[in-house]
């Protein structure tokens, strides 16, 4: 998403910011600075009240994301694909684990 940097909240920082540093470096109290310092509290005050956050539902595209999942299951080959012809060779096996590496899954099952 992109930023705006110009924004009135930013400008209200900056114009404070401002503010402090022309106050800061009068070498004495002026009505000048003390002129420029409230300017700036004013102008802090004014943009960062226009500044308000839209909500959430306000920009484009705003409302609930719709997903949509399909979920498939079939016993027979998809649609459009022939059957595997069965050859003479081996069907896959499943290989299952050694009792051994098995034996502190079972320990542990049996702890609980």
């Amino acid at each position: 998403m992109a930023r705006d940097p110009i924004s009135a909240r930013n400008l209200a920082a900056a114009s404070a910011l401002g503010g402090l540093v022309v106050m800061m470096l009068e070498p004495a109290p002026s009505w000048n600075a003390v002129g420029v310092g409230l300017l700036a509290l004013a102008a802090f005050a004014g943009l960062s009240l226009a500044g308000f956050r839209r909500g959430a539902g306000t920009g484009p595209g705003a409302g609930p994301r719709r997903i949509t999942v399909e979920v498939l299951i079939e016993d027979g080959p998809p649609p459009g694909r022939p059957a595997r012809a069965e050859t003479g060779a081996a069907a896959p096996q499943t290989v299952s684990a050694h009792p051994a590496m098995l034996a502190g899954v079972r320990a542990r099952r049996a702890a609980r």
